[in-house]
């Protein structure tokens, strides 16, 4: 059987599919996995080096409608038996293109805001033939949201006892281009969601207070790497790095000069992570590196850590957890004017004290 996944999403997400991706491998071997992706996130990139996958096609999301269609119709060679379209995963054009390739059958993750438009969930079951919609329940973790996919492939329950992971690409050069080989480093992710957002990101005035708490207490030992996108480094590291005008060569900014592989490299040497509920911590999950993640307003159930290497601070605000079972998005918060004050009651003094014991755990 020959199974195209949808990775139109964004990279934590689909770190989450990936113990789904390793029971199917285990139950149907022979089964070909293909991916068909395309937007900014670059999610292919994370199976990359994997066998996991047998082959990726590449469709720029926002390629005209022609392109598309020629695109689809060339797919039809492939002659896939499924489309697996998760929740997050689910653009109108892929839909509309699994018909012209001839794809057999969808497995499709019914999206809970779709309930709540009689007229819309009507609509997208009759204009959907030969799709077994999949029910979205609140409460559950993401990776067994996933699995649920496979369970109807499968047609009995399947256990979700595979890790999340990623396949590391080949080793960049970006420690030696940043001096980063000589002492281990910290890694810090001062901003989230190509700083289009702000409601999971924690103030910058308390990564400020952070940061001169570890210099304080570790002093050379470590050095203090800052990570992001160019969206990041926009509207959350230049803002850091003007009110640390002293920091000195302890502290490094990659944010805004990397590349995906190189942000996979940077996490891995990392010696611990403090992130918020991102890309970034998915990532450092999977790798099992120590890490610090800081939460807010996003759905816990649904998106935390699973390692035991792994540590969850809340802000205990009452945006707590407000977008659990999709009842509001990111730019829901953004449109009530929820920006940092769902994030600021959690205090830089924990976040030390939680990296002080990690630390001193691994050692």
């Amino acid at each position: 059987m020959k199974i195209l996944l949808s990775g139109y999403t964004g990279l934590g997400n689909f770190v989450l599919k990936t113990p789904m991706l390793q029971a199917w491998k285990t139950l149907y071997p022979d089964d070909e996995i293909h991916l068909i992706a395309g937007n900014s996130f670059g999610a292919e990139y994370l199976l990359q080096h994997s066998p996991i996958i047998t082959q990726t096609h590449i469709l720029p999301q926002h390629t005209g409608w022609l392109h598309k269609w020629r695109f689809f119709w060339q797919l039809r060679r492939q002659r896939f038996d499924v489309l697996l379209l998760p929740f997050d995963a689910q653009p109108n054009f892929l839909v509309a293109g699994s018909y012209i390739s001839g794809i057999k059958r969808r497995i499709r993750h019914l999206h809970p805001t779709l309930l709540n438009n009689r007229l819309r969930c009507a609509a997208t079951l009759l204009l959907n033939p030969a799709t077994h919609f999949v029910a979205v329940p609140p409460g559950r973790h993401e990776t067994e949201l996933n699995t649920d996919l496979l369970c109807i492939y499968h047609g009995k329950p399947v256990e979700p006892r595979y890790p999340t992971m990623v396949a590391l690409p080949p080793a960049t050069h970006v420690l030696q281009r940043f001096n980063l080989t000589n002492r281990p480093y910290l890694l810090l992710q001062p901003g989230a969601a190509n700083g289009v957002y702000r409601a999971k990101v924690w103030p910058t005035a308390h990564f400020v207070t952070l940061i001169g708490l570890l210099q304080n207490h570790f002093g050379n030992q470590y050095q203090i790497v800052l990570c992001g996108d160019e969206g990041d480094l926009k509207h959350s590291v230049k803002p850091l790095l003007q009110l640390l005008p002293d920091a000195g060569n302890n502290l490094v900014n990659t944010a805004g000069q990397t590349s995906l592989p190189d942000l996979l490299q940077l996490i891995n040497h990392a010696a611990l992570v403090i992130c918020h509920d991102s890309g970034v911590m998915h990532i450092a999950d999977a790798l099992q590196k120590p890490l610090i993640a800081l939460y807010g307003p996003t759905d816990f159930t649904r998106t935390k850590p699973l390692k035991p290497t792994s540590r969850i601070l809340f802000s205990q605000t009452p945006y707590l957890n407000a977008m659990f079972g999709f009842a509001k998005t990111e730019a829901d918060l953004e449109k009530e004017g929820v920006q940092q004050q769902a994030m600021e009651a959690l205090s830089p003094q924990a976040v030390f004290r939680e990296t002080v014991n990690l630390l001193n755990k691994k050692e």
